[in-house]
This record gives structure tokens, sequence and C-alpha cells, in this order.
């Protein structure tokens, strides 16, 4: 049997029985030129690129370091979760427009995407209080390092390195390639879940993980609802700005404080319980402009999803209660 008949044979072989619904491809395939129906990704395969590019990242990202200093972070992250993300869907022969879509953005919806991260930055705010009040010592580290990173490079170094790159290049990684993979399990909550799973692991610091996991959740669900990967990156983009912006402004690095000695006033927590009672609100009316945006049409504020609404209202109320009892505790242990 020549090569065009054997590849022929091949081809219907797989078009009828498609590996028993598995479309995911065999290697020897690429290389042999087998045309078939589009492949797609499978979670567990989401799972081996993530490895890969994350430890492949980190191992040669720490070689760059030595002769590149901080810039190597942003050459990396473009190397790895850019390229990287890029590479693997071109070798697998993905449809790139459904793996990576890029829409022209529409202004609402990009300003509900805005009053997303003011919400979800308010209940990491919180999330991030509460692990300095039981782990002061593992915060403080990873906040002295994190300012000593983003402060190492001139501002607007810092802008490109810290900000920029990441919303592109860590975009294209997790609600590219990650998100893709995740399609086939259907549920939109487990979707969301496993996403917000990958990005707190793939900051690998524990007292960053469950912050990081709700903002991966957050950005999930504005990629899955527009299916656009333009609004992510600009809230990406806008989440890591404010935060150099902040560090910059401030001008605290913070020195000759002992770890153990850092504790977190209960006033203090309850206030940021306080603050964190908005973010379901502006959550629920950002998803409501991006839903707005993308359809087109006239949404009624709080005539949609009637456990969305209910969801929101008792969590802003608990928030509330929990920030006032924990505010007023803190109060009056100081009298």
């Amino acid at each position: 049997m020549n090569l065009d008949k054997w590849k022929e044979s091949e081809e219907s072989r797989f078009s009828s029985a498609d590996l028993n619904g598995n479309d995911s491809p065999y290697l020897y395939e690429m290389f042999a030129g087998i045309r078939r129906k589009q492949w797609k990704m499978k979670p567990w395969q989401g799972i081996v690129v993530f490895l890969c590019l994350t430890v492949s990242f980190q191992l040669i990202g720490s070689v760059l370091f030595l002769f590149l200093g901080i810039y190597a972070n942003g050459l990396a992250e473009m190397l790895f979760f850019f390229g990287g993300s890029l590479l693997t869907a071109k070798l697998l022969k993905l449809d790139l427009q459904e793996v990576f879509p890029v829409k022209k953005p529409k202004i609402t919806s990009v300003f509900g995407s805005l009053l997303m991260w003011f919400g979800a930055y308010q209940c990491m705010t919180a999330i991030s209080m509460v692990l300095a009040a039981l782990f002061p010592q593992a915060y403080y580290t990873t906040g002295t390092s994190m300012n000593s990173f983003v402060t190492a490079l001139p501002f607007f170094g810092s802008v490109i390195v810290v900000a920029l790159i990441p919303a592109v290049s860590e975009e294209m990684l997790h609600r590219g390639i990650l998100q893709y993979t995740l399609q086939p399990l259907g549920r939109k909550w487990m979707i969301l879940f496993l996403m917000g799973v990958y990005f707190g692991v793939f900051h690998l610091s524990f007292i960053r993980f469950l912050p990081m996991m709700f903002l991966g959740m957050v950005i999930a669900w504005i990629r899955q609802e527009t299916g656009s990967m333009v609004y992510p990156m600009i809230f990406h983009f806008v989440n890591n700005f404010y935060a150099l912006a902040v560090t910059f402004l401030s001008g605290l690095i913070s020195t000759g404080t002992a770890a153990q000695n850092i504790s977190v006033p209960l006033y203090l927590l309850g206030y940021s319980f306080l603050m964190a009672a908005a973010g379901p609100f502006f959550l629920y009316l950002g998803s409501w402009l991006v839903k707005r945006g993308i359809s087109g049409q006239r949404i009624p504020l709080f005539q949609g999803n009637r456990k969305a609404v209910i969801g929101m209202a008792a969590s802003v109320i608990a928030l509330a209660v929990v920030g006032i009892v924990l505010f007023v505790l803190g109060i009056v242990s100081y009298l």
C-alpha cells in the first residue's frame, strides 16, 4: 500500500470511528499530514500544557534573570505563555479564532468589566486581610517580595513588565488554551471553578491562592460570557496597573519591621469586610453591563436571573453584618 492510499484509509477510519469520541491527535498524525476533522483538546491535555509551560517559565526564566534582571520576567512570559500557547495551538492545528477569540470591544461591556474588577478587588482585599490576620509572617514576606519586585524598575518599565505583558501573555494561556480545554466539561460553574484553581496555583503562593483563585473565576466568567479575550486582558491590565501604581505612589517597601510583630487590628478587618460588602453589587452591576453590551439589547437590571439577584443581596447583607460586628468589637477593644 503506497503512502497516499494509507492516508486515505486512515482518514476514513478516523472519520467513521472517531476513536470512540476522542478527537485528540496522536503525535504521528501531525507528522503524517492526515486530514481529519477539527481537533478538540481535553481537560487533561490542558493540565499537561499548564505544567509544561509553567515549569519551563520558572526554570528558564531563572537563568534569564541572571543576565537580564527583572526584564527577564517579561521576556519569559512572552516566550512561554504567549509564544508557548500559540505554538501549542498551531502544532495541534486548532482553530486559533476559537482558542484565542478577539472581537471588537463594546464600550458598555468594557465599562462593565471595569466595574466587575472594582467589585472583585474589594472582595479580594477582604480575603487578603483575613489571610494576613491568620498568617502574618507569610503575608509580610510575600508582600515585601512583591513590593521589591514591582519597584525594581522605573515606573514605566514596571508598567510594561508587571502590567502590560502579563495582561496579554498570561491571558493567552489561561483564558486562551486552558479555558478552551475545559469547554468539553459543559458545566459553567465547573469551568469557572477550575479556571480559578489554575490561576491560584499559577501564582505559586499559598497566601495568594484564594485571592487569585477568586480573581481568576471572575475573569473566566467574562471570557465565557463575551466569547472574547479582549475584556479579560483589559481587566487583567487594570488590576496589575492599579497594584503597581499604589505601590509606587505610597513609596512603601516594608523594612525594619519584624514579621512576628505584624498584626491586623480587628477594626481594620471589619472595615475591609464593610468595603467588600459593595463587591457583590458591583460584580452584579458590571455583569449586567457586560451582557447588555454584548447582546445590544435593553436588559432589566433586577428582572433577570432571580437567583443571581437574591445571591447578590444576601452576600451584601452578610458581608456588611460581619464587617459591622468586627469593626465594633475592634473599637470596643481599644476603649
